[in-house]
């Protein structure tokens, strides 16, 4: 009887733990890597995810890895204006997820920012002007702040290593990760 309770707790743990990479996408690209990384950060850095309600994305592409770095972003964006009063979103981001009251916004140079995004950085009052030549607004830089970097295979998005660091700045040799070619 024991044994048949036991075999059911292993499965349930084991069933627990798949929903996280049936969620992840195999094969796609960097949007595709940067939202693997996003699941996979929502269920496994709730240390993180406690310090912090927003969250930089950023991407590269190595050789044969996307590398995607997460990371807690405590300033606003910035509405930058010019002296005579017209203003532009050209720092603003063009990407962004909301999941369980956690933001996590990134860059496309490809793309361009949506009136549902500004929208949603307006509600999430995390929108401050920027006047050039006359206001900047205060930045925090926190060099000691921890983040994660995942480093994915191009070819299979679900074979990923990832690294804690608190020095996102530093260049890190990329972990051996086994990618098919």
């Amino acid at each position: 009887m024991k044994r048949y309770f036991y075999l059911i707790f292993l499965l349930s743990l084991s069933a627990c733990g798949t929903s996280q990479k049936e969620n992840m996408v195999t094969i796609g690209g960097v949007d595709d890597a940067i939202n693997n990384a996003i699941i996979d950060f929502t269920h496994t850095e709730k240390r993180l995810l406690k310090g912090d309600d927003t969250f930089l994305v950023s991407a590269e592409t190595l050789e044969e890895l996307i590398v995607v770095t997460i990371i807690g972003d405590p300033n606003t964006v910035l509405l930058i204006g010019e002296e005579d009063g017209t203003y532009d979103y050209r720092a603003f981001p063009t990407m962004l997820v909301e999941i369980d009251g956690k933001m996590f916004f990134w860059y496309d140079e490809g793309k361009s920012t949506t009136d549902t995004i500004i929208n949603t950085l307006y509600r999430r009052n995390f929108v401050d002007t920027m006047i050039v030549n006359a206001y900047i607004p205060d930045r925090i830089i926190d060099d000691a702040k921890r983040g994660v970097v995942y480093y994915f295979c191009k070819n299979d998005l679900t074979n990923y290593k990832k690294t804690g660091t608190n020095t996102l700045t530093k260049s890190y040799k990329p972990p051996r990760l086994r990618c098919k070619k």
